[in-house]
């Protein structure tokens, strides 16, 4: 194990990474790109976003839609503006 990470120290792939804050909608939209980028089956990326869509539904039933325009934001600038 200690080997394993010392190699992880001597290529530079360990240490902190920043993580990216964001609401599930922006997650969810984002998952979706990423999914057709990766280009993961029609039939699979169907039914990901149909639950998808029902957990947005579930979570954010009658929210303002103005509200995801600064969650985009957060996401791509790490704050809202």
């Amino acid at each position: 194990m200690f080997r394993e990470q010392q190699v992880e120290i001597d290529r530079g792939t360990t240490g902190y990474r920043e993580q990216k804050q964001a609401t599930f909608p922006v997650w969810a939209d984002e998952y979706e790109r990423i999914l057709e980028e990766r280009e993961v089956k029609g039939s699979t990326r169907r039914t990901y976003a149909q639950t998808l869509e029902l957990a947005r539904e579930s979570l954010y039933a009658g929210e303002d839609d103005d509200e995801g325009d600064a969650d985009e934001d957060e996401i791509n600038n790490g704050k809202e503006d």
